[in-house]
Order: structure tokens, then C-alpha cells, then sequence
């Protein structure tokens, strides 16, 4: 049986709450880990660099995800699993659909942040 978390537990929630032994949300997506990639760089630290570093991990997360389903896709297509294939097809649009908007409209780019300083 997997260990994934329950839809609608609570971050950090006890695993007897959560019903797996040593498993819970935040040590099952490693948030401690993942919250520390998140560096500035910058000194003094500028005031967009987090929201920066934020919008181009998760746009990178998401293409991971994107060449995960594009091998699924590729397997069911040489399974001639025309059924398989088509759902992983419909899945691949849903993440580009997410991506898309969220490169065009998302934080930190056109809309969220402002653009830099001329002086």
C-alpha cells in the first residue's frame, strides 16, 4: 500500500491521525526540506527575490511533472494503448493549461510584480 496523505489532512497532523505509521503531510512532501530551498541572494535583499524564486521553482516542479506524463504517454503509445494514451493526453493538457496561466497571469511576471526602478 502507498503512503500518500489523505485529502483533507492537516499539515503536520500526527500520523495516528493521519492512519500511517511515520507518515504525514509534511514529512510526506519533505516540507522542511523544500521551505529551505527557497535563498536569497541578493544584499540588500530585494523586495520581489522570494516571490522570484518561488514562481520559478514551481514552474520547474511543473515541467518535471510535464516529462513524467510525456513518458507515460510515450509507453502507452508503444503498448498501443490507445485508451491509456488518450487519457495521458488529457492529462498533459490540464498541466499546460495550469502552466500557461500561471506564466501568464501568475505572481511575478506581467501582473504581479512591478517593474524595476529607473533611478
Amino acid at each position: 500500500m502507498s503512503a500518500r496523505p489523505r485529502r483533507g489532512s492537516a499539515p503536520n497532523a500526527s500520523p495516528a491521525a493521519d492512519g500511517e505509521s511515520g507518515i504525514d503531510y509534511g514529512s510526506y512532501l519533505a516540507l522542511d526540506e523544500l521551505l529551505a530551498l527557497q535563498r536569497t541572494r541578493s544584499e540588500p535583499e530585494h523586495p520581489d527575490e522570494l516571490l522570484f524564486i518561488v514562481v520559478h521553482q514551481a514552474s520547474e516542479l511543473w515541467f518535471k511533472a510535464i516529462l513524467f506524463e510525456l513518458d507515460q504517454l510515450t509507453a502507452a503509445l508503444q503498448r498501443f494503448d490507445a485508451g491509456r494514451a488518450l487519457w495521458e493526453l488529457g492529462r498533459l493538457n490540464a498541466l499546460m493549461r495550469i502552466v500557461s496561466a500561471q506564466l501568464d497571469h501568475g505572481p511575478g511576471t506581467r501582473c504581479g510584480v512591478p517593474p524595476p526602478s529607473s533611478s
